[in-house]
């Protein structure tokens, strides 16, 4: 699906994560994806942002075996470089299938999630 022209035409915010917001968008026209941008404000937030966006990028590689069944397909990590012509900052885009529902539709309350640490 992925070639080296593809296209992400980015739609309406639909939530924040730790390390960038979320927005609906289509993959080469055809294909629903969400896509969690992360474009760090300043150069200083810059190497702890694209770190933290690697970590979830290696994350949804490593569950290969799961994608489009428990976990959404994984399109990749991609990059761009935006800033004034003399200050470039990379700004990242991790691209995953659009399944449709959050934590929020899954559960009465996401405040009420049990975790624990492990």
């Amino acid at each position: 699906m992925l070639g080296p022209h593809s296209r992400l035409d980015i739609g309406r915010l639909i939530g924040y994560g730790s390390t960038g917001h979320v927005y609906s968008a289509v993959l080469d026209g055809q294909h629903p994806v969400v896509v969690k941008l992360v474009l760090p404000l300043s150069s200083a937030d810059c190497a702890s942002a694209v770190d933290a966006i690697r970590s979830e990028s290696h994350a949804y590689e490593t569950m290969d075996d799961l994608r489009g069944n428990t976990v959404p397909r994984f399109y990749g990590l991609w990059s761009n470089l935006v800033g004034n012509g003399q200050v470039a900052i990379p700004m990242l885009a991790l691209v995953l299938e659009d399944v449709g529902r959050g934590l929020e539709t899954l559960y009465a309350s996401p405040q009420s999630l049990m975790f624990e640490h492990r």
